[in-house]
């Protein structure tokens, strides 16, 4: 969560980073991603199944090989592949889902919050391009002085989990006010930037007077950039 002011009124907006549009995960209004967490298999740790809308039922995110790994009972109870991907979320795990925490996730978009003023705020969609990556962190800066709040963002995640890929597209992209209510991705700007790593932080610091960024990377050493203008 990033405060900022998009249009200069004095109000503050918020850019909320997400997950997401490009990923395995999928989530609406109508068919959240469920998640469930117990000690299904009874061995003194935490299991988590995730569970995704099919054909008006739920059923494992995650496919047989990865969930008998975590939990072997699945391998005995579906000794085939076909037995187990015939399964709702109800035939593998029965009762217990009804004792297991459950959360859902119904949007993985980033957002902007426009304050619309006496505590109302209207949701405005991000670009596409904000989309392809997680939005782990944000900094605000004017980068082309124009007088209104733009951001650069970050967010990459090497660590998935089996069957999915690292997501590792966040790699440094900058949007631009429009100066009314929402902002813009300008290619040719964004082409010149691509930071190294697996993206975690981002911090404006100001050094001899100069704008710079400080980054961070999981199990690596900081990135320091020095921000030049648009123009240079």
């Amino acid at each position: 969560v990033t405060e900022l002011d998009i249009n200069n009124d004095h109000l503050p907006d918020y850019l909320l980073g997400n997950l997401g549009l490009n990923s395995k995960y999928a989530a609406s209004q109508n068919a959240p991603l469920k998640l469930y967490a117990k000690d299904f298999d009874v061995n003194g740790t935490w299991d988590i199944v995730l569970s995704n809308s099919y054909k008006g039922e739920y059923v494992p995110l995650r496919g047989r090989e990865c969930s008998s790994s975590q939990m072997p009972f699945i391998a005995q109870d579906f000794p085939s592949y076909d037995l187990f991907a015939k399964a709702t979320l109800e035939d593998i795990y029965g009762e217990k889902l009804d004792y297991a925490y459950q959360f859902e996730a119904n949007d993985f978009s980033s957002i902007i919050l426009l304050n619309k003023g006496k505590n109302k705020f209207e949701v405005k969609p991000m670009p596409i391009e904000a989309q392809m990556a997680p939005m782990l962190a944000a900094e605000v800066m004017d980068f082309n002085k124009d007088g209104y709040d733009d951001f650069i963002t970050v967010g990459t995640i090497y660590h998935t989990e089996a069957e999915t890929s690292r997501l590792d597209m966040g790699t440094g992209s900058i949007f631009l006010s429009n100066g009314v209510d929402g902002f813009e991705y300008d290619t040719d700007l964004n082409r010149k930037i691509r930071l190294e790593g697996n993206l975690k932080s981002i911090e404006r610091i100001v050094i001899n007077q100069e704008d710079h960024l400080i980054v961070g990377r999981n199990d690596d050493t900081p990135l320091f950039l020095k921000v030049n203008p648009l123009n240079e």
